[in-house]
């Protein structure tokens, strides 16, 4: 009976293994098989991350307030209810829980089930940050060098960096480190690149990638030779990270051919060489111009990317220099994916209004872009703060924005980003 029953599961197995349509790595294709074999080294890769709930110690009395708080942040992305977590955490803030500020102006900031914004976002950050929350000082950090975002402070972002890493934890010494290999001073950026090369003895994939990208990048630590021994290592030569480091390393070196034969392959799975093949591309560096293959690459990435892709292949679309990649509606429709509370994110506004200049609808262009410095309230800083006032500029003179680049002036700009730490979004904005 027994038998009987292991072969009747025998064979229903079998049965229903040969009517599934499963597909074997020998069926994929080029392109499918390449895209498997890198995201399943990205599953294998030891990540240094940030500090996950690192909250400050409270009184009972005030860890149940902040502990509903958090209760209505985890779920916002059910409730959409931005109303009710201001008002929970708003009162756990004031009872002393500075972890409470922090939750609301990453939800204001972030713009999760929410519209963003920016000076009610920074205000309850900084609160926060001055009152000791680890996890505000972190947020900022990154929001003040974020090429997305039109308020850029360089100088508050290190100096929150420095105060961190004094506390120890691994991911803050890693980012402070990278500050200090990445600035002006020799003896200061040896002092970091040092640090970080510590951190790799302990397997972090991460770390090890932005230990070449350091010594790749213009900066007083560039040594291109000692990039190319760190690359050759046999066991790191392969995960996921490194693909577009790979890229810039040919770049730094003038080997554009190579680099545009590393690109036909990393776009499948990074931004960074998407767009960045699609530059290659559309300018024909290192080969010719395939205005077509550019197109093919952006639909490719967009089918699986989210809403910042979407974005980036709307700016790419609206502002091109040259038809099929300059396609107005194309980027509109790829808009119209972008959720609703999204939308009102400064660089998705800037996005829109650029799609807007080039249909020719200069006057609602203007008023988008006129809409986001408003709403900065005098508080923008930086180049992306410049670059949006200088569209507006160009609406105003009914002219729509392009890319402005030629094959010269993108490699330079390529080839002087210093912020490593946004590097997606800065191969975007190029």
């Amino acid at each position: 009976m027994r038998a009987l029953f292991i072969s009747t599961i025998f064979f229903f197995c079998m049965n229903a293994f040969s009517d599934s349509k499963y597909q074997s790595f020998t069926q994929l294709n080029d392109k499918e098989s390449s895209e498997v074999r890198i995201q399943s080294e990205y599953k294998s890769q030891r990540l240094l991350k940030p500090p996950s709930n690192d909250y400050l110690p409270l009184n009972p009395s005030t860890q149940l307030l902040f502990d509903r708080c958090k209760e209505s942040h985890t779920m916002l992305v059910f409730t959409q209810d931005i109303n009710s977590l201001i008002t929970a955490c708003d009162k756990a803030h004031k009872a002393g829980a500075a972890d409470a500020a922090f939750l609301i102006g990453e939800s204001l900031l972030s713009a999760q089930w929410t519209s963003p914004d920016y000076n009610t976002a920074f205000d309850y950050l900084e609160q926060s940050s001055e009152k000791g929350s680890r996890s505000a000082k972190r947020y900022l950090i990154a929001a003040y060098q974020n090429p997305r975002f039109p308020i850029n402070n360089s100088s508050q972002a290190y100096e929150l960096a420095k105060e961190l890493a004094l506390l120890g934890e691994k991911w803050d010494i890693m980012t402070f480190s990278a500050m200090q290999a990445m600035g002006k001073d020799k003896e200061e950026a040896m002092r970091g690149y040092n640090t970080i090369l510590e951190l790799t003895k302990e397997g972090f994939h991460n770390v090890y990638n932005l230990s070449v990208l350091i010594k790749i990048f213009n900066g007083p630590l560039q040594d291109l030779e000692y990039a190319e021994n760190l690359l050759n290592k046999s066991y790191k030569k392969e995960f996921y990270q490194i693909s577009f480091t790979k890229v810039m390393y040919s770049i730094m070196q003038n080997d554009l051919l190579s680099a545009r034969n590393q690109l036909e392959e990393c776009y499948l799975v990074s931004s960074a060489c998407a767009m960045t093949y699609v530059r290659f591309l559309s300018l024909g560096i290192a080969g010719d111009k395939d205005l077509q293959s550019a197109v093919d690459v952006l639909d490719y990435v967009l089918e699986r990317s989210g809403t910042e892709f979407a974005n980036d292949y709307a700016w790419a679309r609206s502002t091109a220099n040259e038809k099929p990649l300059f396609n107005p509606m194309a980027a509109q429709k790829a808009i119209s994916n972008i959720p609703e509370y999204k939308k009102d994110l400064s660089f998705v506004i800037d996005t829109i209004a650029a799609n807007y200049a080039a249909k020719g609808n200069f006057k609602k262009a203007i008023e988008l872009q006129q809409k986001t410095l408003d709403s900065l309230q005098g508080k923008g800083l930086g180049l992306v703060y410049e670059r949006m006032l200088d569209r507006l500029e160009a609406y105003k003179n009914n002219d729509r924005w392009n890319s402005h680049n030629d094959m010269k002036s993108y490699m330079k700009k390529l080839k002087n980003i210093h912020n490593l730490t946004h590097l997606d979004a800065e191969i975007a904005g190029l």
